[in-house]
């Protein structure tokens, strides 16, 4: 339901089955380094994306997941745990309503998104894994305001970085904010921002 996703103007037939995305996998492995499960809707929606993660590591990639969160489960998380190199969970919200007007979903998806990011970091302490877990936040000029208190949040669930990004090529300056969320990082905790998708670039964060 997320409106900036382009999973919603896609065709109910367009999920790929695990045999291409095998085929895809073999034909890239020879001269990819890394994959990254992205895009086009929620890619645990498929139920073989696990199988897949699994299969391209075997491959020698490289594997990376973005996803929303709401789909982590006990047996899913220990395979994306134990095969990505990376994960960001896209929250996009720092309190359920938040969450739910950018979402467009019910407001009780945010605790179960958070439960599950809690899943993933417990998963990773076991595994003793090298795994990067994040979040990311979608900032625009009516909650660039709240980028601090989702950095809090984002450092009380014990991920390794909050990630600020706008939605496309924005006029935004966001340097005062990023600054301010910096004093938060940590030798185990970092903010980002992908600062090429903002106007304003120049700047020592």
């Amino acid at each position: 339901n997320c409106p900036f996703c382009a999973g919603n103007r896609s065709s109910k037939n367009s999920e790929l089955s695990l045999d291409f995305m095998k085929n895809i996998v073999n034909q890239i492995s020879t001269f990819c380094k890394a994959l990254v499960f992205t895009g086009g809707g929620e890619p645990l929606i498929n139920k073989d994306t696990p199988e897949a993660i699994k299969y391209t590591k075997s491959k020698g990639l490289n594997v990376a997941l973005i996803t929303n969160g709401d789909l982590i489960t006990k047996e899913n998380a220990t395979i994306i745990i134990k095969n990505c190199t990376w994960i960001r969970i896209s929250l996009d919200g720092i309190n359920s309503e938040e969450h739910s007007i950018n979402r467009r979903i019910s407001k009780d998806v945010f605790n179960r998104i958070i439960n599950n990011i809690k899943l993933l970091v417990e998963t990773k302490n076991k595994l003793k894994s090298n795994c990067t877990i994040g979040i990311g936040y979608l900032v625009n000029n009516l909650n660039k305001k709240n980028m601090l208190k989702f950095t809090k949040l984002a450092k009380s669930l014990n991920v390794d970085y909050a990630q600020f990004r706008p939605y496309h090529y924005v006029n935004m300056d966001v340097t005062k904010e990023l600054k301010i969320c910096k004093k938060l990082e940590t030798d185990n905790f970092k903010v980002i921002a992908t600062l090429h998708r903002f106007n304003k670039q120049e700047g020592s964060f």
